[in-house]
């Protein structure tokens, strides 16, 4: 709309300053009756402007200037709008600058990178090539052992020909002696039967053997071991038995000097029997006044109820204890 407005504005400029037919004429017809003048220009004298062509004018001047002022205000919109955009432009431009360089270091690194994987390809290629010729001789050595696999199973498989000819031989011999009681073939099982449990009977033997030349054998060290011991204790208990000997010397003669005071002790023994003896009549006493206050106690509890026990009870422990400790 401000476009328009501009472009009319702009050829009635135009019209006006080429002064042609139909200047300042807003709509319709020429510089006659009904033509509106542009702002500025008189009306001719014979034409006066009517009220109505007055007020469209003013009207239509009003409109252009609100127009204009939109068109103004649009604008200002407009370049505000156009500002941001280019504010936004020169932030991504910033951005894209950033990440332009993170992509160049990116690139450095890569091409580093580059050079260290090529760097590595080249050691890995003479670790493969060493690898190859580490396999090549592997595969040589196991070519050898191949062979003498072959050549140790060859001899393994004559010897095994020449125990089988020689158990068929056997088993012949075997079974020549054997064929007045039974068949050829219950003949081999019985064999083969006894030849397993002769085995097996001679493996036992052989562990029982060992077993008890072992225990022997263990158990003459321990003998052996309990000698020196023994040897070991006499000598020691020799020692013992001479300084015993001393000692028994010296302890007889104090023998000697405390018979006297033993003497005396039992002099002394047997005044503490005497008391001894008057102790222990006055305990049976003691322990018959006991059981009379047990029996009564007894005989007390037995007729007082739950209440009255509670309350005697202490009356009566301490007579007890009283009986008990007067004589004392």
């Amino acid at each position: 709309e401000v476009g328009t407005l501009k472009e009319e504005l702009e050829e009635r400029r135009r019209s006006e300053r080429s002064g042609g037919d139909g200047d300042g004429v807003i709509a319709g017809g020429d510089k006659g009756e009904g033509a509106i003048p542009m702002p500025g220009e008189e009306f001719p004298a014979d034409a006066p402007p009517s009220e109505a062509e007055a007020e469209a004018e003013a009207a239509n001047v009003k409109e252009l200037r609100a127009a204009i002022k939109d068109g103004e205000e649009l604008r200002a919109v407009i370049v505000k709008e156009g500002e941001e955009k280019l504010k936004s432009l020169r932030e991504a431009m910033d951005l894209l600058s950033a990440e332009n360089e993170e992509l160049r270091f990116g690139l450095e690194a890569v091409v580093d990178d580059r050079d260290k994987y090529r760097s590595g390809a080249c050691a890995l290629r003479s670790n493969l090539e060493s690898a190859a010729s580490e396999v090549n001789r592997l595969q040589s050595e196991l070519t050898d052992v191949e062979d003498r696999l072959k050549s140790a199973e060859r001899k393994f498989r004559s010897r095994v020909d020449e125990l089988e000819n020689e158990a068929g031989r056997l088993a012949e011999e075997v079974r020549h002696h054997s064929e007045r009681r039974k068949s050829a073939e219950d003949e081999r099982d019985w064999l083969r039967r006894t030849n397993d449990d002769l085995a097996l009977r001679s493996e036992k033997e052989a562990d029982r053997t060992r077993e008890l030349f072992d225990s022997r054998k263990r158990e003459l060290s321990d003998e052996r071991d309990a000698l020196r011991i023994e040897r070991d204790e006499l000598r020691i208990e020799s020692d013992a038995l001479i300084r015993r000997v001393g000692e028994c010397e010296s302890e007889i003669e104090h023998g000697e000097r405390t018979a006297e005071h033993l003497e005396r002790e039992r002099i002394e023994v047997d005044r503490l029997r005497t008391e001894a003896e008057d102790l222990r009549y006055e305990a049976e006493v003691l322990r018959s006044n006991l059981e009379s206050t047990a029996s009564e106690f007894s005989r007390l509890t037995s007729e007082l109820s739950d209440a009255d026990l509670g309350r005697f009870f202490k009356t009566a422990l301490f007579s007890a204890t009283f009986t008990l400790w007067q004589p004392a």
